[in-house]
């Protein structure tokens, strides 16, 4: 489940912007959410501001769940791609990714308004498609692998749980691959060298992977 607080960036002037969501603006070479092909997930939006934003998300439709802890109105009802967000308001939404999915290529949800959108009230999100190489997804597999600390400030430790070799590729933001190392139970991991931002790792084992988003500070 995430949260997406649409937030005015300079507190004071919460009425005109500019806007941005949970606590930033638009940034064309960040990926924001990473999310699996064929999963379902739950948005929850909160508006921290003083006007409405529609908010719009690509790639697929959603069916709202809640409003403010209650059912939505017929009108709201049935399959979305836009939902209004009034002042103050939280809305749910659930959805499933199973259209398109692409490791480096990142789909977008912004406000619906363009000079809202213009000031910084948008996102990204990849689906990535792990069974698309591996041909399993498994999660006691997932579960093996503890990667820590995450958020980082410049070292990872991975560790798989039952001492299988496994390797390991890290991308950037833009699915460009900075690092690989092969064959091993363990790795301290260090990107002291790099920028803060995100990063993704993916851990592969035999005919599993999966894909785990980082964070460096």
């Amino acid at each position: 489940m995430d949260t997406i607080r649409l937030l005015p960036m300079d507190t004071p002037n919460r009425a005109e912007g500019p806007f941005g969501m949970n606590k930033q603006t638009f940034n064309i070479d960040s990926i924001n959410e990473v999310v699996h092909l064929n999963t379902t997930e739950i948005w929850t939006l909160v508006n921290k501001t003083l006007v409405a934003h529609p908010f719009h998300i690509h790639d697929i439709e959603f069916n709202i769940i809640e409003k403010n802890g209650l059912p939505p109105s017929p009108s709201e009802k049935g399959w979305k791609d836009v939902v209004l967000v009034m002042p103050n308001d939280s809305v749910k939404f659930i959805t499933k990714f199973t259209t398109f999915a692409d490791n480096t290529t990142p789909y977008m949800y912004h406000c619906h308004l363009l000079h809202h959108e213009d000031d910084g009230m948008m996102g990204s999100f990849l689906v990535i498609d792990t069974a698309a190489s591996t041909g399993i997804t498994d999660m006691n597999f997932e579960n093996n692998f503890s990667i820590s600390p995450n958020p980082t400030t410049g070292i990872l430790n991975i560790n798989s749980k039952d001492n299988n070799k496994f390797s390991v590729t890290l991308f950037n933001s833009l699915g460009k691959k900075i690092e690989e190392t092969h064959s091993i139970q363990y790795l301290k991991l260090n990107i002291n060298n790099y920028p803060a931002g995100f990063y993704f790792i993916h851990i592969q084992s035999g005919n599993k992977l999966i894909t785990k988003k980082i964070i460096k500070q």
